[in-house]
């Protein structure tokens, strides 16, 4: 059906005319301006050789144009073109594009009516549109590279987050901090701190014991000393002396015992003994308690660890 159309069309061209005159337009009217027309053909090429199939589609288009339908226009501008072949509808075609702001087809277009009719009478007009639409599409074409280059920035950005988000995970599955060390995933203290403050406790301890027995030795030699008949001013000096010392070194004993029994019962509440808070963690998974039993005879502390 289409190729019966056009043959009917093409034949239109060879047996009627056209009386319609031809107008001047700009390359872009004013809003309420009339439609772009064709300009006249060089060599003697007038409206007149327009057929009467391709005119009634030149006005049907320009009458779209007119009232805002430039898609409409578009199609039966091109429609027109095809029908009688002109040049001079380039033109029109073209200036649609603009209106259109296809801006890469309309400066294409510019330049094959030009190309066709380089001695048009408003060639001047042309040739600053052509340069408009050319700077408009460098400006855009810089606009969209400058875009892509900050997607694709952000882009990067993104899988680096979620690469090192990726690798915490990790980290933290296998048991360790970003650093190396272990990871208190229950949210406590490791065990660890516990049985070392309860053994610098545990050594503390004997070494008052041991420092204790000490003062009370050279405590026993001086009295006995100071008690003989032959006892002199100055030996007894030096054996109170050395009780004394002995005392002060069982005193700083007994502090840092004190210390370190503290530091071990407040470890023994803030550490992590499960390991593990997840219900998900196998039934046989190792893990150490503290346990305490009261009854009326005394009590008993100490730790169950599970294999």
């Amino acid at each position: 059906m289409q190729g019966a159309y056009w043959s009917v069309v093409r034949m239109a061209v060879a047996v009627l005319l056209s009386s319609a005159s031809i107008a001047y337009a700009q390359p872009r009217p004013s809003p309420d301006a009339g439609a772009p027309v064709a300009p006249p053909m060089q060599g003697g090429a007038t409206a007149d050789s327009l057929d009467q199939a391709a005119r009634i589609l030149f006005e049907s288009a320009r009458t779209a144009f007119n009232a805002g339908d430039y898609p409409a226009a578009l199609a039966r501008f091109k429609q027109a073109y095809e029908a009688s072949a002109r040049p001079g509808l380039l033109f029109n075609i073209a200036t649609t594009l603009d209106r259109l702001r296809q801006d890469d087809e309309a400066l294409a277009t510019f330049e094959r009516f030009l190309a066709a009719d380089p001695a048009v009478a408003n060639r001047a007009e042309i040739d600053a549109r052509i340069r408009s639409l050319r700077s408009a599409i460098e400006t855009r074409d810089r606009a969209a590279q400058v875009e892509r280059e900050r997607t694709e920035q952000l882009e990067r950005e993104r899988v680096a987050r979620e690469e090192a988000e990726r690798e915490r995970r990790e980290r933290e599955s296998r048991g360790q901090r970003p650093g190396g060390g272990p990871v208190d995933s229950g949210g406590g203290t490791p065990p660890i701190l516990f049985f070392v403050a309860g053994g610098l406790t545990v050594v503390a301890g004997g070494l008052t014991i041991w420092s204790g027995l000490a003062t009370g030795g050279l405590n026993d030699d001086y009295e006995t000393y100071a008690a003989s008949p032959g006892a002199t001013q100055e030996q007894a000096k030096l054996l109170f002396d050395d009780a004394s010392s002995q005392q002060l070194l069982t005193n700083l004993f007994i502090a840092g015992t004190a210390v370190f029994g503290v530091a071990t019962a407040v470890l023994f509440f803030l550490t992590d003994w499960g390991g593990s808070d997840d219900d998900d963690a196998p039934a046989n998974t190792p893990a150490t308690t503290p346990t305490v039993s009261l009854d009326a005879h005394g009590g008993v502390a100490g730790f169950i660890h599970r294999f």
